[in-house]
């Protein structure tokens, strides 16, 4: 059994939808043949069953309204050549009963041994029903009974053969042989055409898949016209190709542009220390400037790893500490410290209310930090001023960050929230930064069932929308 089980393992999908297709087929086939073989036999014994009732009827009428019993009229009463009719009456010596009747028919069945004479003991036990026998080969059904008129006792036995009817069956047999044989052989050739059609897309798939490589994801499968199982699975696996395809191409470009950020701060740094070997151990002024610049850099490399760490966990699914928090509360704490940065400037906060979300404190503080590092960042004022709206919604709870900075280009606001986009295309080191501050906000903002809006004037300043769902404290409340 077990050898059979692994046997079945190892035969390809294609050959088991043909045995499953030549199986179902053959079983159909011969049930089909069994069920039309047995209802024809049901049919003929029926009919032989009528027949024998109805000559049983003649003989019994016309016994009981004639006097006189003359063979050929018995014989007459049955038009069926394959019928014969005989009649007995009772015998002076014991269980012995005498046929009085001869057939003299001009066309006698044709059957070369009739059935044997049954003795009266036969008549009385198996009389009013039928009665199934071979004699030298030959198939007889007969039906037996016993009439009495004018104080005599007639017993009647009326047969008939079925060698007509088991010919056309036999017949019949060899030809639904024959046909279950043909038809077992087209089904299999039958289920090998269905099988190769069904499972050449999926063919498709497999040499398509044989063909992918890292460096190669353009491959895609050919859908069906069908609108079937077979046409989803080539569409999910050209989507899923497509995905893959975007993956990578955004892997690559994160590297090489992680890569481009990395590369300038470690050639500075390589620069200040040759420099600091060749002239800085006797130049006080030029090992001042060494070290200062490699704490920059140092400084600005500390800042892109972390990020990097940001975002890698990210893809990790990091698990984050959410919980019902005053959003007022994180932004106070927020502008609290920026008290230690050197801003010429102002942070004004607008609420009417304390609102509420449910999230993560650090995270809501890093995004908090991300607006206004930019807003400082980017600001062509020399008076820095930023507003934050506290409000809520029916539905949100939102945070609004406006600046005065220089604003964004309309043509870049699709890309500010891509890693390592930047709108200043040449990557200008009088604007520090790496390009993942964004990125990581649109992250953060994600990772609380949040959405996020700008709209920016360039030369004007820039509006962040943020959009929290309501915790369950305010929701109470409406």
């Amino acid at each position: 059994m077990r050898k059979m089980k692994n046997k079945l393992k190892n035969i390809s999908i294609g050959n088991k939808i043909t045995l499953l297709y030549a199986m179902v087929f053959s079983i159909t086939f011969i049930a089909l043949t069994i069920f039309i073989m047995l209802n024809t036999w049901y049919y003929y014994q029926g009919v032989s069953e009528n027949e024998l009732l109805e000559t049983m009827d003649k003989v019994i009428t016309y016994l009981k309204s004639n006097d006189e019993i003359i063979s050929d009229e018995i014989s007459a009463l049955s038009p069926n050549k394959n019928i014969e009719v005989r009649v007995f009456s009772d015998s002076e010596n014991g269980n012995k009963i005498d046929m009085i009747n001869k057939s003299q028919r001009k066309n006698p069945p044709p059957v070369p041994n009739s059935p044997p004479i049954p003795n009266k003991k036969d008549f009385t036990e198996k009389k009013e029903r039928f009665e199934t026998k071979t004699v030298h080969g030959i198939h007889y059904m007969s039906r037996r009974s016993i009439v009495e008129h004018n104080g005599k006792q007639y017993f009647i036995e009326v047969f008939r053969t079925n060698e007509s009817e088991r010919t056309v069956l036999r017949d019949f047999a060899v030809v639904f042989i024959i046909a279950n044989i043909l038809g077992i052989i087209a089904s299999f050739s039958i289920g090998r055409f269905i099988s190769k059609k069904v499972l050449n897309p999926i063919s498709e798939i497999t040499k398509t898949a044989e063909r992918i490589s890292i460096n190669d994801l353009r491959q895609r499968i050919n859908v069906p016209e069908a609108n079937d199982e077979v046409s989803n699975l080539a569409l999910t696996f050209n989507d899923m190709l497509e995905r893959l395809e975007i993956s990578f191409e955004g892997q690559k470009q994160f590297i090489s542009n992680a890569s481009h950020e990395l590369k300038t701060p470690i050639s500075v740094i390589q620069g200040y220390a040759n420099l600091m070997d060749r002239w800085g151990k006797t130049d006080p002024e030029i090992l001042q400037e060494s070290i200062d610049s490699i704490k920059d850099e140092t400084e600005y490399m500390s800042n892109l790893v972390k990020k990097l760490f940001f975002l890698a966990k990210n893809e990790q699914n990091m698990i984050i500490d959410k919980k019902e928090l005053c959003l007022n509360t994180v932004v106070s704490e927020v502008i609290k410290e920026t008290s230690v940065l050197e801003v010429n400037g102002e942070f004004n906060i607008i609420e009417d209310e304390n609102v509420n979300i449910y999230g993560d404190f650090n995270l809501i503080k890093q995004l908090l930090w991300v607006f206004f590092e930019n807003s400082i960042k980017y600001s062509d004022k020399d008076y820095i001023k930023i507003d934050i709206t506290i409000s809520c919604d029916d539905e949100f709870s939102i945070l609004k960050i406006s600046d005065n900075s220089m604003g964004i280009k309309e043509e870049d606001l699709p890309f500010i929230f891509d890693r390592f986009f930047r709108a200043d295309k040449s990557h200008n080191k009088s604007v520090s930064g790496n390009g993942l501050g964004l990125a990581i906000a649109e992250i953060i903002v994600k990772q609380h069932d949040g959405k996020i809006e700008v709209s920016s004037e360039f030369g004007k300043g820039t509006d962040f929308i943020v959009k929290f769902p309501k915790a369950k404290t305010d929701l109470q409340k409406l």
